[in-house]
């Protein structure tokens, strides 16, 4: 009798996800992949705005106080949000209790219109992150965000005054990631530590104006003005001599001369 041949057939196939008549809820979910490597989450609400793929939610504008995207016309005070489970709600102004880095961040999950009863006390979205934990081998990552002035354009109203240049603006998010086993198969560890400085530069304050010894004169000529308040006023702002030199400024030309010019 002869020997027979051994094959070994593999089949694949592939459904569409099929509707659940069950539940009104909407759920997107994002992997580590997609809040590691979308430019949604480099800047502004960070995974948070992975909710604005979805459908019904927009940008906040201007539509109230809260935090995050506004959802299924919802202002974003409505929102919730939830990490590993837990509430991460600051109640006194509706947003994220902690923040959390990208890094660290496992799956996010954006739920909408009529949700579970555990995820209560919001009728907005209900945002849900999971953190990432250990495994059976060490690992980990280095990383580092960057926003710097000299990667954007010149802001065409910046351009039409004759500037050349942005202003200094330097946003360095930088950090590292490592988890690994205690008790292989039983217990883990993981962690994350990120540094954020920001260098912006300032704009100076506006110059502040003491009357003069005329103004002074004449503002005791008129008749609504308390004597007593007005002794007082000049009794720590002199008429042309205070500032932060101790000695006298010059009055603008284009002022009155009844105002002196305090840097």
């Amino acid at each position: 009798m002869a020997v027979g041949n051994t094959a070994t057939t593999v089949e694949v196939s592939e459904a569409g996800a099929g509707i659940d008549t069950t539940t009104a809820q909407l759920q997107q979910t994002f992997d580590t992949r997609s809040v590691l490597e979308l430019p949604q989450t480099g800047s502004g609400s960070g995974i948070y705005n992975l909710a604005l793929l979805g459908a019904g939610v927009s940008t906040a504008g201007g539509v109230g106080q809260g935090f995050g995207p506004a959802v299924s016309g919802q202002r974003p005070d409505n929102n919730s949000f939830f990490l590993d489970g837990v509430s991460n709600n600051n109640y006194y102004n509706p947003a994220p209790l902690m923040t959390t880095s990208n890094e660290a961040i496992a799956e996010f999950t954006l739920l909408q219109n009529q949700f579970a009863p555990e995820f209560g006390g919001g009728s907005g979205g209900i945002f849900t992150a999971i953190l990432k934990t250990g495994t059976n081998a060490i690992h980990g990552s280095i990383y580092e965000y960057l926003q710097n002035r000299n990667l954007n354009a010149v802001d065409s109203l910046n351009a039409t005054q004759g500037l050349t240049s942005n202003p200094r603006y330097d946003n360095n998010r930088l950090g590292a990631t490592i988890g690994g086993p205690i008790i292989k198969n039983k217990l883990f560890y993981f962690g994350n530590f990120e540094y954020n400085p920001i260098g912006n530069s300032s704009v100076p304050g506006a110059p502040l104006y003491a009357p003069t010894a005329a103004g002074y004169s004449l503002l005791g000529s008129l008749s609504g003005i308390n004597k007593t308040n007005l002794a007082e006023f000049q009794k720590y702002i002199p008429g042309g001599s205070y500032g932060r030199s101790g000695s006298n400024h010059r009055s603008r030309s284009e002022h009155s001369d009844r105002l002196d010019r305090v840097q």
